[in-house]
């Protein structure tokens, strides 16, 4: 069934309501679209007549959204950008077959982005979108057809396929291997520990399965791992890191590992996707080549395609 006219507001008026909430301001909003103040106030009247709602409390000198408003501008500037972004991959490659893939950071960047002219190059009318997603989202408010997620598999509407597992090590910089004497896991609870926001919980289990009682306070804390890993080159810390990603900082001596020996992490990398995407031809091209790279690297079995279980949301960390 198609979306109802009444629930679709000219673009104009869109496009005035989203400079205006941007901006604070309808005569900025003004000189961005090249429009007249008047204009632009009209057209937000007339959203605001066709919602039902008023969007903003007009000042004398700037103009602050109501509730409504600031629910309705962060939803139509998503809506925007998603429009925008689908027109310009067009612009780019017309006759491509196009995959919206959200990836993790460092693994997007550091095990993924190196092998993907592979895939480029046996599929030419591939056109592959990026987006890094270090934080929760679901599929239902962002138009992502598949996503590689590290984590435990709890979300209902979603299947998904194993790619690999991963060892993680303790490293650290040569300022901080200089103050410190590390000879068996108990010790490293004498240095400051650096920890992953998404991976919280990790120093706990890395610590138990090495034998050690953990009761203390994480350390520092970073969302990204290339952050993290930075703060352990200079000196602030030891970091948690999987040692595939970060081989080339281990192996020329910029990270140091503080008790060499890796020691397996609980979950494991999966890429993820709608059931209502399931028949995307592209996506399943993808999916195959990314599972046969994977199967290579960790010298795994044959991928099984899991089905959901669990009633929540999807979430990719």
């Amino acid at each position: 069934m198609g979306i109802p006219r009444r629930l679709l507001p000219p673009t104009a008026m869109l496009l005035a309501f989203e400079a205006a909430a941007r901006t604070g301001n309808f005569t900025q909003a003004a000189q961005e679209l090249n429009y007249t103040q008047s204009a632009i106030s009209r057209q937000i009247r007339s959203l605001e007549e066709r919602l039902g709602t008023e969007l903003f409390v007009r000042g004398r000198q700037r103009v602050i959204l109501t509730r409504a408003g600031v629910s309705y501008a962060r939803s139509i500037s998503d809506a925007l950008r998603h429009i925008s972004e689908a027109s310009l991959s067009v612009q780019a490659n017309p006759h491509a077959l196009s995959l919206r893939l959200a990836m993790l950071p460092s693994f997007g960047s550091r095990w993924l982005i190196p092998k993907i002219h592979m895939f480029l190059g046996q599929n030419p009318d591939v056109s592959l979108n990026f987006s890094a997603r270090a934080v929760p989202f679901d599929f239902e408010s962002e138009p992502f057809d598949c996503a590689i997620h590290y984590g435990p598999l709890t979300w209902t509407g979603t299947e998904s396929v194993r790619l690999m597992g991963e060892s993680v090590v303790p490293v650290a910089g040569a300022k901080l291997l200089a103050r410190y004497r590390f000879e068996r896991p108990e010790d490293l609870l004498k240095a400051p520990l650096l920890v992953l926001s998404s991976r919280v919980g990790s120093w706990q289990r890395w610590f138990e399965r090495n034998g050690v009682a953990y009761d203390q306070e994480e350390g520092l804390m970073f969302d990204q791992f290339d952050a993290l890993v930075a703060a352990a080159e200079v000196g602030l810390g030891i970091a948690l890191v999987p040692r595939f990603l970060f081989a080339a900082e281990i192996d020329s001596g910029a990270l140091v590992p503080v008790i060499d020996t890796d020691t397996p992490s609980e979950h494991a990398y999966h890429l993820v996707w709608p059931q209502d995407r399931r028949d995307n031809s592209t996506m399943k091209l993808f999916r195959d080549w990314l599972c046969q790279q994977s199967r290579l690297f960790a010298g795994a079995e044959p991928a099984t395609v899991c089905r959901p279980r669990l009633a929540e949301p999807l979430l990719v960390c």
